[in-house]
C-alpha cells in the first residue's frame, strides 16, 4: 500500500500537473491521528488505485473532498473519523463541531465498487440531506451507534447496506433504493422507500 500518516496536524492532497495525483497499483491508506485534523483533497486532485481488488482508506476526523478518487473493479473506498464516537453527518456541510461532514457532492466524486462510511466505535450517523453517490456500485453505512434521518435527509442508491449497534430510523423521509440490507444488535428498524425495494436481509449482529 501507499501509506500516508500524520500524528498531528492537517493533511492536503494538491492538484499537481499529472492527471492522477496519487496513482498506485496497490492500495492507498491515509491516516490523520490528530483531534479534529482535516484531510483536504483539493479540487482537481485525484486518488487512484488501478488494480482490481485494491482499496482506498481515509481516516480523519474531518474531510474536505473537493477532488475525486477511484478504484478498479472490486475495490472499495472507506471513509471514517479517527476519534471514537465522532458523529457522522451525511448530505451537507453545516459546520458542526466534532463531526465528520460529507456532502453528496463529495461522495459523488468517488468511483468504486464498494463505498463504506463507518464510525469509530459508537459514532451516530445522520442522513441530513440528499445522499446519492451514483458512481459507487454499493453503499454501506456502519456504526456501533444509531443511523437516522434529519431535515430532508434521504438516500438514493441502487444498493444500500446498513450495519448498526442501535436503532435504525430511516422512515422520516422516503428513500429510493434498489436493494436493502439492514442489521442491528439492539433497537428497532424503520425504513421508508418511495417506490419499493428488494430486501436482501433484515437481521441482527454487528460484526
Amino acid at each position: 500500500n501507499v501509506a500516508i500518516s500524520a500524528a498531528t496536524g492537517n493533511g492536503t492532497v494538491q492538484d499537481t500537473a499529472v492527471a492522477n495525483d496519487i496513482d498506485t497499483t496497490q492500495g492507498i491508506v491515509i491516516t490523520l491521528s490528530g483531534d479534529d485534523a482535516v484531510l483536504t483533497l483539493v479540487s482537481g486532485a485525484h486518488l487512484r488505485a488501478t488494480v482490481a481488488g485494491f482499496n482506498i482508506q481515509i481516516e480523519a476526523d474531518e474531510m474536505a473532498l473537493d477532488g475525486t478518487m477511484s478504484t478498479a473493479s472490486g475495490g472499495s473506498v472507506s471513509l471514517r473519523p479517527r476519534e471514537t464516537g465522532e458523529a457522522i453527518h451525511l448530505g451537507g456541510n453545516p459546520g458542526l463541531a466534532d463531526t465528520l461532514e460529507l456532502s453528496d457532492a463529495e461522495l459523488s466524486g468517488i468511483t468504486t465498487s464498494f463505498l463504506g462510511i463507518s464510525g469509530a466505535g459508537a459514532s451516530p450517523i445522520t442522513i441530513a440531506g440528499d445522499v446519492s453517490p451514483a458512481s459507487a456500485t454499493s453503499l454501506t453505512l456502519a456504526t456501533r451507534s444509531t443511523v437516522a434521518q434529519s431535515g430532508t435527509g434521504a438516500v438514493t442508491h441502487q444498493s444500500l447496506r446498513v450495519v448498526a449497534g442501535g436503532q435504525v430510523s430511516l422512515a422520516t423521509n422516503a428513500n429510493e433504493v434498489g436493494s436493502l440490507q439492514i442489521s442491528t444488535t439492539t433497537g428497532d428498524v424503520a425504513f421508508r422507500d418511495a417506490t419499493g425495494f428488494t430486501v436482501i436481509d433484515l437481521g441482527s449482529g454487528v460484526g
